[in-house]
């Protein structure tokens, strides 16, 4: 039992923690006893479950409000008599500062004082908690950089008596700085927090410890609004602080602020996942004083990305047999349940207290999926896994290194998984296109794209490419044409879009001297110029009725004639057409000839859209940041991790010609080294605030509004479907205020 347990259990009130789910994690004693729960009952359950069985009148609204908008406001559940008597309370508040929201929650029996003085009695612990914690709790006012709150642990830390602290500049303070950080050799975090972005590192200067130290920054949302950043550093032991140096046990030491950027740089060097795996494990040792490590990448379902190779010598046989007894765990469901709520805890954990004896494990999440890497969309295609024996000192400050470190590494990482889970793949860093006539991709699809150009390229065939606008259909046919035996012939392209249906033959067939009004001279059509070569006929979909029949003979037999011309012409052209409409719902609404879509549908390629591509966001995103290095005379060298998120969340409707006008807006404006959040458009900077709109309590409403739709409004079949009691859905139709449709 640690520390905090022995407090919460010497305490005569209930005390529980809860998740951002509203999950129980802790129970104290006397809150078993309230919420009549034996002591060997699991604790993953519901919460309003929870306090509803043990007798609680509850708002389950209010209750999911309070962790999807934070705020210094707590909540007040009565538990009742059936003579309306009250016989206890129960106060439900967020701890100030955590990140993901964790519910602290405080139950009474009957005799205590009313809501308001319980409610300010709840804050009254909480902060109470905070002064008390170990860890050096801080917030900082983002616009001014100033301090507004630090705990008793912080200003030990830093040798201050409190509260002289608070009110002083964060970099002054922190950085031994005189202006704000935000160069290259010291980082702000904060500007992309501000941003979106969940969570941030920085150094502090802690006096008497060696180096800096990199603490882990989180946004805060207050209520109104008013967005805070808050920071918490690990506890430093008293003889790091009063000794200022070697740790008791060997040569390991903590971290600094500089080894932990030489492990970046170092890390960012390494061209495959195995000499990461080596660099990474050899900073570590050194750090540790020569004890053993064992980092490991894994997918969901507990498969090694990387291979495991044994290390020498007698003292790391003990690990080795921890790793192979993990990676060859039959129970790899359970492993891979264990590693998703690592996922969702939104940050490390430890997969097991101990996984044998003197051998301490770590796991921590890292985001590929959305790369398309390995695992599915919107879960996580790698974790890592840090083994490593526990009687070596400082493992705790090591795991919270790590914890950063892979954060600040995640794109390179994604880069490396990227190259060796797909098969043929560069890094990015060395990227080159995808396909030799310019096309970008290294996703499944796109596999098969470049496997259709090669088959149709040695063919006289016609091709039908269709796909949304901006998804590249010029380029594919310029590929067809660079490919085939044509590529020495013109490659002409006619915009079917552009121009009026008399204006359009002509351009297509050309036309005789005197034709028309203005018709001064002969002119060669489009058909003609690209004699002995291939003619692309961009959107054939807009072309009218009258144009369709000529163009229908043309495709028969290859021969034409002129506007206002007599002499039968032969052309040896290779058409290619492409479109963004569906044909053949054309054809059947009458829009489309059918004798004309089946001469011009002979081989077909379809684009997708660049939504269901999203692996090749980055390879896409790097190759126009380096052409528009070139063109801007800039020196960029990537994408900040918010920034790339933000590109990958994204659904592109415009697809790629839209991602490449983004990454033009990008670094125009960008004035450093990297591409960060807020140089991007503006649609992509609000694109995070957009989705928590949708609520846990707006997805309900919809589900009850669906499920009752579906039931024709029987509230006896639409609660069976819900497996909820018809009392409860009575409750839940009042409370949202759902009626049924007129028609219904």
């Amino acid at each position: 039992m640690n520390s905090w347990e022995r407090l919460f259990d010497n305490l005569s009130e209930g005390i529980f923690l809860a998740d951002d789910r509203l999950r129980f994690v802790y129970m104290n004693g006397a809150a078993r006893r309230l919420l009549r729960r034996s002591p060997m009952e699991p604790l993953h359950r519901s919460v309003a479950t929870g306090l509803r069985e043990a007798g609680f009148v509850l708002n389950e609204e209010e209750l999911f409000r309070l962790v999807e908008k934070p705020s210094r406001k707590a909540l007040n559940f009565q538990r009742e008599t059936q003579q309306g008597s009250t016989v206890g309370q129960a106060l439900l508040s967020v701890l100030p500062g955590s990140s993901p929201p964790v519910v602290l929650g405080v139950i009474r029996e009957a005799g205590r004082n009313g809501a308001r003085k319980g409610a300010q009695e709840t804050h009254g612990l909480c902060e109470a908690l905070t002064e008390a914690a170990p860890d050096g709790i801080f917030v900082v006012e983002p616009q001014t950089r100033i301090i507004i709150y630090a705990n008793e642990a912080f200003h030990r830390n830093r040798r201050l008596r409190p509260p002289l602290g608070i009110g002083q500049a964060c970099y002054r303070l922190l950085a031994g700085r005189d202006r704000p950080c935000g160069d290259k050799d010291r980082p702000c975090p904060i500007p992309d927090l501000m941003a979106g972005q969940r969570e941030g590192y920085c150094a502090l200067k802690t006096n008497g410890a060696p180096g800096d130290r990199p603490v882990r920054l989180s946004r805060l949302v207050m209520e109104g609004g008013r967005l805070l950043v808050a920071g918490m550093e690990p506890h430093l032991a008293s003889s790091e602080i009063c000794q200022g140096g070697v740790a008791e046990t060997g040569t390991a030491r903590s971290p600094s602020y500089q080894d932990f950027h030489r492990m970046v740089a170092n890390a960012r060097k390494t061209r495959s996942l195995q000499d990461l795996v080596v660099r990474i494990s050899q900073d570590l040792e050194r750090l540790c004083g020569g004890s053993h490590l064992k980092l490991l990448l894994l997918d969901p379902s507990g498969r090694l990305v990387t291979p495991f190779r044994r290390s020498g010598g007698e003292d790391a046989a003990q690990l080795d047999r921890v790793v192979k007894a993990l990676i060859s765990w039959k129970d790899l469901p359970r492993l891979g349940r264990e590693l998703e709520r690592t996922r969702k805890a939104g940050k490390t954990l430890a997969l097991s207290d101990r996984v044998a004896e003197d051998v301490q494990c770590l796991v921590a999440p890292f985001q590929v999926a959305a790369m398309g890497c390995v695992g599915s969309a919107g879960n996580p295609g790698c974790y890592y896994i840090l083994l490593k024996e526990e009687k070596a000192a400082l493992f705790e400050d090591f795991a919270y290194m790590a914890d950063a470190f892979f954060q600040q590494l995640s794109d390179h990482l994604r880069a490396l998984v990227l190259e060796e889970t797909v098969p043929g793949s560069k890094s990015i860093q060395d990227m080159d296109v995808s396909h030799p006539d310019g096309i970008i991709g290294r996703s499944k699809c796109m596999a098969k794209i470049y496997e259709l150009i090669d088959l149709v390229a040695a063919s006289d065939a016609t091709v039908l490419i269709t796909g949304e606008n901006g998804t590249g259909k010029e380029l594919v046919a310029q590929a067809i044409h660079n490919r085939s035996h044509r590529k020495k012939g013109p490659f002409v392209v006619a915009h079917c879009n552009a121009y009026s249906p008399t204006l359009l033959e002509s351009e297509l067939f050309g036309h005789e001297k005197g034709a028309f009004t203005g018709a001064i001279r002969r002119k060669m059509g489009r058909i003609e110029r690209a004699q002995g070569g291939t003619l692309f006929l961009d959107e054939i979909g807009d072309i009218a009725p009258a144009t369709q029949v000529l163009l229908l003979r043309f495709l028969q037999d290859h021969r034409f004639e002129r506007v206002g011309g007599e002499t039968t012409l032969q052309a040896d052209v290779r058409v290619l057409a492409a479109t963004n409409r569906n044909l053949l719902e054309d054809v059947e609404a009458g829009r489309f000839r059918d004798d004309l879509y089946y001469r011009l549908n002979v081989i077909s390629i379809h684009l997708p859209p660049l939504r269901e591509r999203k692996e090749d966001i980055p390879l896409l995103s790097h190759y126009f940041l380096k052409r528009y290095n070139a063109k801007e005379g800039k020196k960029m060298s990537g994408f900040s991790s918010a920034a790339l998120q933000a590109l990958m969340d994204y659904d592109w409707p415009g697809n790629v010609r839209q991602l490449e006008n983004a990454v033009s807006h990008a670094v125009i404006l960008a004035q450093d080294a990297v591409v960060r959040r807020q140089h991007l458009p503006r649609f992509l900077q609000d694109i995070n605030d957009a989705t928590p709109a949708i609520s846990l309590a707006e997805n309900e409403k919809r589900l009850l509004l669906k499920v009752l739709r579906q039931t024709r409004w029987n509230k006896h079949q639409a609660a069976r479907q819900l497996q909820v009691s018809r009392s409860t859905l009575y409750s839940k139709i009042q409370r949202y205020g759902l009626r049924p449709d007129p028609a219904v």
